[in-house]
This record gives structure tokens, C-alpha cells and sequence, in this order.
């Protein structure tokens, strides 16, 4: 019999954390799931510690011939996954033993959603959050719900936009209809992408805050890194595309040039992302990452417009709902610019 979860957890050079998060992950107290460990590429090692543990505790270890990101890499996981669930979780994430039973109770009591998100908390910081689920702004970009803020305030279960990428569970046959994560965007930006086709097909995102899972935040990628901000902007920009309604398209430019402002204040004053990455790096740099990435969405338009026909196929709901979504499940201009 197929298993009714199957837990994919994508490694790139995770040789400081992956063994804590397998260890996790092999000591749940819900047992009816397969674990599939997909490499990519990695080179500190991390794979063959993969390999081994896979073998000695019978799971699954997959290994990618070169880095094909988070969003493929995933992909090639999900693609072999064989349960009725789909389960990402980061390598440098360790889940609590009744992580995975907690969820899958969520499933039986909520048969509505085909999303769900868990608690995922600071790893340093166990009662400061991480994230509960995406955030959204009406130009497409996102942000962690509850990031940096105290446990407390989110102990009660809610419907959220969508789950994070660091821990999301996904209907297998829902994927099976809107696809999967977006193969282009490498990184970064995917959840929010994945969660939004979902939306669109009529599905919705419940978040369980019984489902603990403790995340070293961006350990894997860096948190203020001139690649990390060229894909962060380049991706909302395809997802947008790819997605919106025309309305909020032909709005938004409005709404990412007030950000652009408060980012800009925000370098100067030493705060949020934009802030942070200054310290190490030109701030000029950040204008030309900008550049960067609004060449390449207008090289790629085309092929975004064809995505976007296809996904009109399956779509159910109309721009309105869409347009009330940001505005339920909103992070301001000043949020998103200011705080780290």
C-alpha cells in the first residue's frame, strides 16, 4: 500500500544540520509515511551522509548530477513521491516527534484544505517564530507571517494564505492539477507561487500550531546575499505575471515604487533586508540588482505569458476574491521594507 505521506527534504551542503533533521524525522510518533531525500549536488559531504542514513533506516536518498535549486530539486522528490501527502521540509529544520501526527489530524478535521502550514520557530530562539505561513503585497512579493515575533501570539489554529517552503503539506492530487513548484525560479518566491495556483484552483491553507518545527533561518543560502535579493526580485516579478489579474498587474507598479521608497529609507537608516545587506555591500549594488532583474523578466515575458494561459485552465476563482486575498493575508509597504 502507498504511503499516506511522503516527506521530501531537499540538501544542499547541509553538512552542519541534516543529520538532526533525518534524526527528526525518523522518531515521529505517525509513522505511515516514506522519506525521500533529495541531493543536490552538494560537495561538504552531506550527501554521502544521505546516502548511508538512508540505507540503514530504510528510506529513499536521491542524488541531482548538479544544484537545480529548491524549486526543482523539490520537484524531482515529488515526482517519485507515492503518497496521498506531500510533505517539503528544509534540511536545517528539526520537527518536534509529534510534528507529523499533528498534521495529519489537522487533514482529518479540516478536509477542505489542500494546504497546511505548521509553527515553525527560531532554532536559536525557540519561542521567537519564524514563520506561520506567507504574508502577501499587492506587487507580489511575500513575507513570513509571525516572523520574529513571540509564540504566543499565534497558538491558536487560523486559515493563512499559504504555508511556508520550509515545511508545507500539499494534496498530492492537487499538485497533480496546478503543477508543481516553479521550475524557473530556482529559489525563492516558489511557496508563495505554489500556494497562490492552489488558491486560484479553489483550494485553501490551514495553519496548525501544534506542528512544531524549529528552522535555522536561511542557514542554507544566507540571509542578505546580492543573489538571494536579485532572485527575491525577479521571482515576484514571473509570479506576478503568471498569476495576477490583469487589474492588480497594471496597479502594482505603483505599489513596488513606494516600496522601492521605504527600502530606500531603509538603507540609509541601517533597517530591514535592504539595510542589512548595505553594511557589506555598495548600496548601489541593490540599484543594479533591480536592473538585473527587470531585464530578464522582459526577456522572458513571452514565455510567462504562455504559463499564464495555461494556468487560466484550471482557474476557478474571479479577480475580486483574488483581490481581497491582499488585502485578508497583507503585509504593508512598511513591514515589508523595514523589519528584518
Amino acid at each position: 500500500m502507498s504511503p499516506k505521506v511522503s516527506i521530501i527534504v531537499l540538501n544542499y551542503n547541509g553538512l552542519d544540520f541534516l543529520k538532526e533533521c533525518l534524526n527528526s524525522i525518523e522518531s515521529q510518533t505517525y509513522r505511515d509515511f516514506e522519506l525521500l531525500v533529495v541531493d543536490n549536488a552538494s560537495a561538504d559531504g552531506s550527501w554521502e551522509i544521505a546516502r548511508d542514513w538512508c540505507a540503514a533506516h530504510g528510506h529513499a536518498a536521491i542524488r541531482n548530477e548538479q544544484n537545480l535549486g529548491y524549486s526543482e530539486g523539490n520537484n524531482v522528490g515529488i515526482r517519485q513521491a507515492k503518497g496521498d501527502w506531500v510533505l517539503v521540509l528544509n534540511n536545517d529544520t528539526v520537527v518536534e516527534a509529534s510534528w507529523l501526527s499533528e498534521l495529519m489530524s489537522a487533514v482529518e478535521v479540516y478536509p477542505d484544505c489542500d494546504m497546511f502550514a505548521s509553527q515553525i520557530r527560531s532554532y536559536d530562539q525557540p519561542e521567537v517564530l519564524d514563520t506561520v505561513g506567507i504574508i502577501v503585497y499587492r506587487d507580489g512579493m511575500s513575507r513570513g507571517l509571525g516572523r520574529l515575533e513571540p509564540v504566543e501570539r499565534y497558538q491558536e489554529p487560523r486559515e493563512v494564505f499559504a504555508p511556508s517552503g520550509c515545511a508545507g503539506l500539499y494534496r498530492r492530487s492537487v499538485l497533480v492539477k496546478v503543477g508543481m513548484f516553479p521550475a524557473d525560479f530556482f529559489a525563492y518566491c516558489e511557496d508563495m507561487d505554489l500556494g497562490m495556483r492552489i488558491r486560484l484552483a479553489g483550494g485553501r491553507c490551514w495553519y496548525v500550531p501544534t506542528a512544531i518545527v524549529y528552522h535555522h533561518y536561511s542557514a542554507s543560502s544566507g540571509k542578505y546575499s546580492a543573489f538571494k535579493a536579485y532572485l527575491v526580485e525577479r521571482n515576484h516579478l514571473y509570479l506576478r505575471m503568471r498569476l495576477f489579474p490583469w487589474r492588480m498587474i497594471l496597479a502594482s507598479p505603483f505599489y513596488s515604487f513606494f516600496r522601492y521608497g521605504l527600502q530606500a529609507y531603509s538603507v540609509l537608516a541601517g533597517r530591514g533586508a535592504a539595510g542589512e545587506y548595505a553594511k557589506t555591500a555598495p548600496a548601489t549594488g541593490l540599484i543594479a540588482i533591480l536592473l538585473k532583474a527587470y531585464g530578464h523578466f522582459v526577456c522572458h515575458l513571452p514565455r510567462l505569458m504562455r504559463q499564464r494561459r495555461e494556468i487560466r485552465r484550471f482557474r476557478k476563482v474571479k479577480s475580486a476574491e483574488v483581490s481581497a486575498w491582499f488585502d485578508r493575508f497583507a503585509i504593508t509597504a512598511q513591514e515589508l521594507a523595514l523589519k528584518k
